[in-house]
């Protein structure tokens, strides 16, 4: 794998959890309210992720996540992804902890730790595993009430705690 490719791979990794998020979909006790709000649309931008290759598809469910200013980055992550033809496959999201910072009517702050794997993928067919995606990561998201419907508006990171792993076996501190 090219210099390149592995560089990508690792501005990549960051920018899945800065922009979309770490997706999950394991369902606790503590799953109530906006804290299981929060997991249903992180665990929906993987879908946008996978489903990247179709533009119409995969943008539709970044519009019905994101509000600005978080869905213009969101946009354009997809582009980048798009125009690398690479994919995420989302393997799964431990949240490690979710506290709810603020919460009203209209808007939400969560404090979110969490570790995310998967693996990148080529949108060739057939597809090429580029590498693996282990990442953990300590951000808050700030989530908004738009027309009735929460979405997130911004993904702030508390420091960067991540691990990255690309196939080339190397382990590159973030």
């Amino acid at each position: 794998m090219g210099k390149n490719r592995i560089i990508f791979l690792t501005i990549l990794a960051l920018v899945v959890v800065a922009v979309l998020g770490c997706g999950g979909t394991e369902v606790t006790q503590e799953d109530k309210g906006i804290v299981k709000i929060f997991k249903e649309l992180d665990a929906r931008d993987f879908e946008a992720q996978n489903l990247v290759q179709d533009k119409a598809a995969s943008e539709k469910i970044i519009r019905e996540i994101y509000t600005e200013p978080q869905l213009q980055e969101a946009l354009q992550y997809l582009e980048e992804m798009r125009k690398n033809q690479v994919k995420l496959v989302h393997y799964n999201t431990e949240y490690k902890s979710i506290e709810v910072l603020e919460e009203n009517d209209t808007q939400a702050k969560l404090r979110v730790q969490a570790v995310t794997t998967g693996a990148y993928y080529t949108t060739d067919v057939p597809e090429t595993k580029l590498g693996p995606l282990n990442h953990e990561s300590k951000y808050e998201v700030l989530l908004k009430k738009v027309d009735g419907k929460w979405k997130i508006a911004e993904v702030t990171y508390l420091e960067e705690q991540s691990k990255v792993e690309s196939s080339t076996g190397e382990n590159n501190q973030q």
